[in-house]
This record gives structure tokens, sequence and C-alpha cells, in this order.
């Protein structure tokens, strides 16, 4: 969420978390949890996101910007040490040159729209 807003994020998580239910898969976003232990500080909202990572079979990354947020790229980060996929929806105004992530993923998709992104999480398939 660093840098963006966070109404329009919220929005686009809970559209994000139904398309991928939508199209079958079991899907987890901290941002939507109640659960996160954010009033213990950003060390142990780290450390729940990084516990809830390691039951999940791979990570599902949306970026919306050039700005990226660093708790993502850490959970990007820890999704690669733990051998999982890591699938990114990169949004077509966010400049790739700028950015490993492409380079790393497992797969990028690209999309324009809240509409394009959530008609590709719906028919995303684990690859």
């Amino acid at each position: 969420m660093t840098g963006e807003n966070e109404v329009e994020v919220t929005e686009r998580m809970k559209l994000v978390v139904s398309a991928l239910q939508a199209g079958g898969h079991e899907a987890y976003c901290q941002s939507l949890d109640r659960r996160v232990p954010e009033h213990q500080g950003v060390a142990a909202l780290l450390k729940y996101a990084f516990e809830v990572l390691a039951t999940c079979e791979a990570l599902v990354v949306i970026v919306t910007s050039d700005r990226k947020s660093e708790g993502m790229l850490m959970e990007v980060g820890a999704a690669l040490a733990a051998g999982k996929p890591v699938y990114l929806f990169w949004h077509t105004t966010a400049n790739e040159d700028l950015s490993h992530l492409p380079k790393i993923a497992t797969k990028v998709f690209k999309w324009q729209t809240d509409d394009n992104l959530q008609n590709l999480l719906r028919q995303f398939e684990k690859r």
C-alpha cells in the first residue's frame, strides 16, 4: 500500500480475492484480514504475513504503479526463498525497467483496468 490510496487499494484487493475465489482458488489478503496485529508494529505485521505465506501455495502480486510497497517486496523475497511461485499482475503504466519483479516472477500478466484485472484473475490457472 506504500504511496497508494488506501481506499482504492482495499477495494481493488476485495476484487482480487473475489475473482480468485470465483476461479476456484483459496485466496488470502492481509489488508482484508481483521486479525492482523497492526497495533503491535511493523515487525509483528511482517512476521504474521510470513507465517501466513508459509501456508500458501503461491503468491499473487498486484503492481499498479512504479511505487512498490516494501512489505510486498519482502513477501516476494520470502515466497522465492520458500520455493513458492510468484504470479505478477503488472499494470501497463508501471515501468518494467524500474523493477526486477517481472524478471523473477513465475509468470507475468499485464492489465489496464480493474475489469481487465478481474477477468485475468478469474481465468488464472496455477502453473
